[in-house]
């Protein structure tokens, strides 16, 4: 070979080693991990928050622009979802309510980046990098990492993902001296919720194409354990709904395995909870599980765990309050909300009522009907085009899918979504892929 031929075979080397220093993979990569890893106070104040998620956004947004192939590729999928013209009316009302309520762009920003992005560019990836079965598999892997370091509170005193805080948002908590890990987010309730979304995911057997409890037992156990130990009554009961919904759409020989192994798991934790009572960590566990069965049947028994009852009655009555006071009254405008901005503060009886835990109230406190009857219609968009693909096609990914979304949306009714919202969109788009690229997943 030539000494110019040896050459430019060289320098060809070094660009090609200089373009894959970071690519559209490591780009994608750190989408998904901004998305159901780092916490969203792990990031730089710019004027707004430049949390991973957004920054790995701008990047991939940047990736494709400046590929004619991806850009076409991802014009084409925007135009084609049948979700689009109902995303697109919600962003408007977003835009005009908030620029109408003093122009709070941190609320323009927030459904941009941490919903409506996330969900074209996860719709993206999985259908042109990862395919179903990768993807399921990353998300896995996410949740095992998560749920280890998460469960590391419970030793080290502090949540270890707090280490990340650059934006100073991160918290601890304790309910009757317990501490409630809260993971990756910055509430326990909110931590809660994101086990609850993940629980069916990890449940679901990618290779087989079915429900498979017993195959994942382990993602199932660890999964259940962080939702147990947030504290939630809410994550305990959906945990439960969602586990039943789960066996009942295994396949038949599955179902009557999980039922008789999980009897006998559920009868071992019994016993040794009960002997061991008398231990904080399994104090706590017995007034989450007696406080959501006290919130569900209107009994009192977690009293006998060194729980308040008075303080959880008072905060059921208070959702109750809430809801009256915000759907029936006078003092909303039902046409132009009071913008995401807004502090909501108001005496209803005895109670000061300053956070709005119920997700619907809140839609319509902060951009009226118009907002909460369009973003309604969405998620019903979604809940159908799942349904069409279960009966007519069989899909049991988005079997797995619907599950999550029945669990989700009742819990919605008693908390906010509380940051939760990125990950449920990252498995709405995982529903709209999952009839398309079968050799690759």
């Amino acid at each position: 070979m030539s000494t110019v031929a040896y050459s430019a075979k060289y320098n060809n080397l070094i660009k090609t080693k200089q373009r894959g220093i970071f690519t559209f993979r490591h780009a994608a990569m750190g989408f998904l991990l901004g998305v159901f890893v780092f916490p969203s106070y792990f990031g730089i104040d710019i004027g707004f928050d430049l949390t991973v998620l957004r920054f790995f956004e701008i990047v991939l947004f940047i990736f494709i622009y400046k590929n004619k192939s991806r850009l076409h590729q991802f014009i084409s999928l925007i135009k084609n979802c049948k979700q689009t013209k109902w995303i697109l009316l919600y962003f408007i009302i977003v835009c005009y309510t908030n620029i109408l309520r003093g122009f709070a762009i941190s609320g323009i920003l927030n459904t941009f980046f941490n919903w409506i992005c996330v969900f074209y560019l996860m719709y993206y990836l999985i259908k042109y990098e990862y395919g179903v079965n990768r993807f399921i598999k990353i998300i896995k892997k996410f949740t095992l990492f998560i749920c280890i370091v998460s469960l590391l509170e419970l030793v080290v005193g502090f949540p270890p993902f707090s280490l990340l805080d650059t934006l100073g948002k991160s918290t601890t908590s304790e309910r009757f001296g317990s501490t409630r890990i809260m993971g990756n987010c910055t509430t326990t309730n909110g931590f809660g919720l994101y086990m609850m979304l993940l629980l069916p995911i990890v449940a679901f057997d990618e290779d087989n194409r079915q429900i498979n409890i017993l195959k994942n037992k382990w993602y199932v156990l660890l999964t259940v354990l962080c939702g147990f130990m947030t504290g939630s009554r809410l994550a305990v009961g959906a945990a439960v709904l969602e586990l039943v919904l789960l066996i009942l759409f295994s396949h038949k020989g599955i179902r009557a395995k999980t039922v008789i192994y999980g009897s006998i798991i559920l009868g071992v934790f019994a016993v040794i909870v009960y002997a061991f009572q008398d231990i904080s960590f399994f104090n706590s566990i017995l007034q989450t599980i007696f406080s959501a069965v006290d919130e569900l049947f209107g009994t009192s028994l977690a009293i006998n765990y060194g729980v308040d009852s008075a303080t959880l009655n008072s905060s059921s009555y208070y959702r109750e309050l809430l809801v009256q006071y915000t759907f029936v009254s006078s003092w909303l405008n039902p046409f132009i909300g009071r913008g995401s901005n807004y502090s909501y503060a108001i005496y209803i009886e005895k109670y000061l009522i300053q956070s709005v835990d119920n997700f619907y109230a809140g839609q319509y406190i902060t951009y009226a009907y118009p907002g909460l009857i369009t973003w309604l219609v969405m998620s019903l968009s979604f809940a159908i085009g799942m349904i069409k693909k279960v009966k007519n096609k069989n899909n049991p990914v988005c079997l797995t899918i619907l599950i999550a979304f029945i669990g989700y949306y009742i819990s919605l009714w008693y908390l906010d979504q509380l940051q939760t919202f990125p990950i449920m969109m990252a498995l709405l788009a995982l529903s709209c892929v999952t009839d398309i690229n079968k050799k690759r997943g």
